[in-house]
């Protein structure tokens, strides 16, 4: 009996003393491709994203989603892989792409609010691109049709931020 207590902690003392020896402190890096315009341009689905933003005014990155996944139940689809959580539509494409073009300046986030809005770059970069006519003339009266729907969950974030400091105040 006092043999197997003896090789138990004999190998669990063992086993400590060699993860112990495997753990370093080495510095691990890790390589990312970086973003850049030329990336953005030859992303087709980025330029189409950049547009609806550019149409829209400023947005927040759920009203985004909203619209993103309204447009593609009206018929405009820009392949994006929508899921609904909880009944809140996210998706991790979108949400990459949105980093991208904030990324390379393309947009930007209005610090208290964290509405998203072209930069004038970006306007800079829409008018230099082109963009298929076809999906202008389908995403335009869109967009006009359903900004009144979306345009509450704008004023949301906005209402938000005032309530925040109401009850910071007291």
């Amino acid at each position: 009996m006092w043999l197997y207590i003896v090789l138990i902690t004999i190998i669990i003392f063992w086993d400590k003393a060699l993860s112990q020896q495997t753990k370093s402190k080495e510095l691990k890096i890790t390589t990312k491709p970086v973003i850049t315009l030329e990336h953005i341009k030859s992303n087709e689905r980025a330029i189409k994203l950049l547009y609806i933003i550019s149409k829209f005014g400023e947005i927040t990155e759920k009203a985004l989603i909203h619209l993103i996944k309204d447009l593609k139940e009206e018929g405009v689809d820009l392949k994006y892989n929508i899921v609904e959580i909880a009944g809140t539509p996210t998706s991790k494409e979108l949400r990459e792409e949105l980093t991208a073009l904030l990324y390379v300046g393309l947009v930007e986030s209005i610090a208290p609010s964290k509405k998203i809005n072209l930069t004038t770059q970006g306007r800079e970069f829409l008018e230099k691109i082109s963009i298929d006519s076809e999906f202008k003339s389908k995403v335009d009266p869109l967009i006009e049709k359903l900004k009144p729907k979306l345009s509450s969950m704008v004023a949301e974030a906005d209402f938000g931020l005032v309530n925040r400091r109401r009850f910071r105040s007291r």
